[in-house]
């Protein structure tokens, strides 16, 4: 075969392979979209719904190993440069307790079933394998690389905006207890975000997902 045909053979082969993908990400980007954005105050329990609130200091102590952001979340991913490409090598991650909050309230997200945006908090750069915190994570994984290096880090850095999208209850929020003024004022509450396998929790930094007001 013509090394043309076979290039154009090899390009239409990408192109039907990535099509069907690249379809189900956009119709379900339009689904999230879809999901009514609200406060956190005036969530419903039960339903979806889309809530944008700021990372709140949650988890002393736990910072991006890389960058030193207060975090309550990070994933550091080790990538060795193989030819054209960079390939994960080694990868950690460290979870606290993800909370936001919007000003109308506070909601914690239970990470165990989330999906979580590819691009949350990603912050990247070069490195060498004897660098201490890179050699460490190498020495755990037990990997031993023989190419150019570079770390990826994504957290949930504290301060930084983003969008939850799933079904919540509310239950008591000891931390505001103290806020209780009167006989009649109920218990405050916070929401509690938990998802499945099936259904897990969206979490992302996509400004798509937050730029509509909250009803």
């Amino acid at each position: 075969m013509e090394p043309a045909l076979l290039l154009i053979g090899k390009v239409a082969l990408g192109v039907a392979l990535t099509a069907p993908m690249a379809a189900r990400a956009w119709r379900r980007r339009r689904a999230q979209r879809a999901i009514p954005r609200v406060t956190i105050g005036a969530a419903p329990e039960g339903v979806p719904v889309r809530v944008v609130g700021e990372v709140v200091a949650a988890a002393p102590g736990l910072r991006g190993p890389m960058t030193g952001r207060w975090c309550a979340r990070y994933e550091l991913f080790i990538e060795e440069r193989v030819g054209q490409q960079w390939v994960w090598i080694a990868r950690e991650v460290e979870v606290g307790e993800l909370i936001i909050d919007d000003g109308s309230g506070c909601a914690i997200v239970d990470l165990t079933h989330a999906e979580i945006s590819d691009e949350v908090g990603v912050r990247v750069g070069r490195t060498t394998a004897d660098e201490p915190t890179i050699a460490a994570v190498l020495a755990r994984a037990q990997r031993t690389p023989h190419g150019p290096l570079r770390w990826r880090e994504r957290a949930f850095e504290v301060g930084t905006p983003v969008a939850v999208l799933g079904v919540a209850v509310r239950e008591p929020d000891p931390d505001a207890v103290r806020q209780v003024t009167g006989y009649r004022a109920g218990p405050p509450t916070r929401l509690h975000f938990t998802g499945s396998a099936r259904r897990p929790v969206v979490v992302s930094d996509d400004p798509a997902l937050a730029d509509a007001p909250p009803a």
